[in-house]
């Protein structure tokens, strides 16, 4: 008889919100950073404009060091009061960060509120 237990191994997961904040003025953001070991799936990211004007987010670029490619296949204009959500799920260890790049952005709140959810690896 096979002992299926010796390759049938869980792994345990935690569902949850990842991040949330508020970008300013200021262009580009690291928004999220694993801590080293850690390892995360992003499910999505949801923006919601809070200022009075158009903001656009011009790139979300994920990896480590100063190149880190572009994610988003175009850029995302957002008028006042609209949110939009950016759901390609992102793969991420303790070497990759996600920046978020965006402009029309207010020197004082409010401004555009981003909200990361997905699931972390527990060791």
């Amino acid at each position: 008889m096979i002992d299926r237990t010796e390759h049938c191994k869980l792994m345990p997961i935690l569902i949850k919100m990842l991040k949330a904040g508020t970008l300013l003025s200021g262009g580009s953001a690291a928004v999220f950073t694993p801590a080293a070991g850690e390892s995360f799936i992003i499910n999505n990211i949801r923006f919601y404009n809070n200022h009075t004007s158009t903001v656009t987010v011009s790139a979300i670029n994920v990896g480590s060091g100063t190149t880190k490619p572009r994610i988003n296949p175009a850029v995302i204009s957002l008028s006042a009061g609209i949110g939009a959500v950016f759901d390609q799920e992102i793969t991420l260890d303790g070497t990759n960060q996600i920046d978020i790049v965006a402009t029309g952005l207010p020197a004082s709140s409010p401004g555009l509120n981003y909200l990361l959810n997905g699931v972390q690896k527990i060791s």
